[in-house]
């Protein structure tokens, strides 16, 4: 094999490689089967009694039993992940054990060894019917179901046990404390959850305060009030941050200072609530990017806080220093701003988790020297925000309007509208067409076919050479119409937790350039025969073979983007086109090496002086032409093939 080849399998190679170990970014992962609990920002389970059922088909059950389990959200929840196992319930047997198997169901897979089950995506779901298959042999004994259930992100129930379902012909039955049924909520008596609470707005604000809140005529859900003593240049701000909640876990608000109305190099200060101690501090923090990070010095430049969580309404009070205490991480108050709100839980060491939504920010920049009442964007102002993981926790905010709050489990991802959703739906189709189908038959054709029809022609050019050409325009015109679909769309790099995600924008826009780069060199091609066409002929290959290469790389990664919101299998798919296309390579090598030593050339026969000169003998078809043929065609069949499996998965 030649080194070009080589120099194309290998990145294959090890892309099959990076997508199977990037295969799971959805779903419990290994560290969840002992104790089923999510890594969540150190998050603490729900104590209050679960909205989720776990209910076995059956009460007892033999030997190599099926048994269906079904999860059910009551009362209007829903859930987007869970981790289920079967557990003996007896006092004294081992209850860390994890018993039997579970048949994979639709958005599901297998883990623990195969003996639990966990969701693939994060589709929201009220009821699932899973499968779980009891061992071959007796004696395993009474057992419980144990699952795990997934609200939100920061939200979940840890461990919802079912009711026990009793081995047949066993001992009976010492149910261990650990082991009893969890209660539920009922559908026919489902608690009374306050929605839409507001308070009245301070009769301050425009008056002797400046304000920014989403005050109405039926009250306030949250509102951010100061003042300040014009007369004194060095005076400080006292401010106050409220906002409505139906919740009484650790929670927190928070306002930021920004330049502009985009999260990133934004100045926050939260005012933080402990359920366990019912105590409010206040810290500072910083937005680098879509990341926050709690600053150094977290308390510097506040003074005189106080705080409370009282009829649903959660307020904080403090001191700021106008300066910011000369840190370049706490702006100076003095300079306007645009100012936003945002909410979320927080851990029980009061470090703030992730929001759920796009956090509200002010219609205009905010000169709090000044005494006016400020209200909200009216578009919303940030088109779209994702998080990426800082150290031990991650920041995100959720609106104060509503009592339920929108996030996905272990992924950046959150609810995007449909015009985004059908945004990034374009996007990824037009780059699966360009680079699983376009660019993988412009390649294989430029490679393996110019001796092929050597003398065919069509429109005054080669046939490979219009084939080639015609699938390189189609991938060119994809690309760039996906990549201004998709920047006109986010505004910015998109941001996620999973590292591998990162790459994706990045190697987008190198994919972008060098396919733009490609023909712009084919243009001004050498001719022919001249010195300078084998630069060419070099450079044209690798640039080519390297934009075919991370377009691969770089459609995988977006199958597991979070804000794709596609199918876990999808990923498998390009699995499968990548080993695909290396074989189809290898196979094209093959047959170009046993037809080399067979493949005629031009030639002239020896003349007799004086006799009349015959024509150079033309150049026959090599003699693997209808075996490249037959292989090209069927290439072409299943790049299509693999071509609509991933635009179904999008599109779903």
């Amino acid at each position: 094999m030649n080194s070009r080849m080589t120099f194309l399998l290998n990145p294959i190679l090890c892309l099959v490689s990076l997508t199977a170990i990037n295969a799971y970014s959805s779903g419990a992962g290994p560290g969840a089967c002992l104790e089923l609990k999510p890594a969540h920002d150190n998050l603490d389970t729900q104590t209050s009694t679960s909205p989720f059922a776990v209910i076995p088909s059956k009460t007892n059950y033999t030997a190599s039993d099926k048994i269906t389990v079904t999860l059910e959200a009551r009362c209007g929840y829903k859930f987007i992940g869970f981790l289920i196992q079967a557990r003996r319930a007896d006092n004294s047997a081992d209850r860390t054990e994890v018993l039997g198997t579970f048949d994979i169901a639709t958005n599901t897979k297998q883990l623990c060894t195969n003996a639990a089950l966990t969701h693939a995506n994060a589709a929201y779901k009220t009821t699932l019917d899973v499968t779980w298959n009891a061992p071959s042999t007796s004696g395993t004994g009474h057992i419980v179901f144990k699952v795990t259930f997934v609200e939100v992100k920061s939200k979940f129930w840890q461990a919802v046990t079912s009711k026990v379902v009793e081995e047949t012909g066993q001992p009976a039955l010492d149910l261990a404390t650990d082991s009893t049924e969890s209660p539920v909520l009922d559908n026919s008596n489902c608690p009374i959850v306050p929605t839409g609470i507001k308070f009245a707005q301070n009769s301050e604000c425009g008056v002797t305060r400046g304000c920014y809140s989403d005050c109405g005529a039926d009250g306030c859900s949250f509102e951010v009030s100061w003042n300040f003593n014009g007369n004194n240049p060095n005076a400080d701000f006292t401010l106050k941050l409220k906002a409505s909640t139906t919740e009484t876990f650790s929670q927190y608000i928070a306002i930021g200072f920004s330049a502009d109305n985009k999260m990133g190099t934004d100045s926050v200060t939260e005012c933080v609530y402990a359920a366990a101690d019912s105590s409010v501090d206040v810290f500072n923090s910083f937005n680098t990017g879509r990341s926050n990070t709690r600053n150094s010095h977290p308390k510097a430049a506040i003074t005189s806080l106080s705080g409370k969580l009282e009829n649903n309404v959660l307020e904080c009070s403090f001191t700021r220093q106008k300066d910011g205490a000369n840190d370049v991480n706490v702006f100076a108050l003095s300079t306007p701003y645009y100012m936003f709100f945002a909410s979320g839980e927080a851990t029980a060491a009061k470090a703030i988790a992730q929001h759920t939504s796009i956090p509200l920010v002010s219609s205009a920049v905010i000169d709090m020297s000044k005494i006016e009442i400020h209200s909200l964007a009216q578009t919303g102002a940030i088109t779209q925000h994702t998080t990426t993981t800082v150290e031990s926790y991650q920041h995100t905010t959720t609106t104060v309007e509503s009592s339920v709050v929108t996030d996905l489990y272990n992924t950046e991802k959150h609810s995007a509208s449909p015009t985004t959703r059908s945004l990034v739906q374009a996007h990824g189709s037009l780059m699966t067409i360009a680079w699983v189908m376009a660019a993988s038959i412009g390649l294989i054709i430029a490679r393996y076919f110019k001796q092929v029809w050597p003398n065919s022609s069509f429109l005054g050019q080669n046939i490979w050479f219009q084939i080639h050409r015609t699938c390189m325009i189609v991938a060119l015109v994809a690309t760039c119409i996906a990549f201004i679909i998709i920047f006109a769309d986010v505004q910015d790099w998109t941001e996620s937790p999973v590292r591998i995600e990162n790459a994706h924008p990045y190697i987008g826009v190198l994919v972008t350039f060098l396919c733009i780069v490609n023909p712009i060199m084919a243009i001004f091609r050498p001719h022919p025969g001249s010195d300078n066409r084998v630069y060419f002929n070099w450079a044209h290959w690798a640039v080519g073979t390297s934009a075919y290469v991370l377009g691969l790389i770089t459609v995988t990664i977006g199958t597991r983007m979070s804000r794709a919101q596609i199918a876990d299998s999808a990923v498998w798919v390009m699995v499968g086109f990548i080993v695909w296309q290396m074989l189809v390579i290898l196979c094209f090598e093959l047959i170009q090496l046993l037809a080399s030593k067979k493949r005629y050339v031009t030639s002239y026969e020896l003349q007799t002086k004086g006799a009349p000169q015959q024509a150079p003998q033309e150049q026959p078809k090599a003699e693997s032409g209808t075996l490249k043929i037959g292989l090209f065609l069927l290439h072409v069949v299943v790049v299509v093939a693999f071509t609509i499996a991933v635009i179904v998965f999008i599109a779903m």
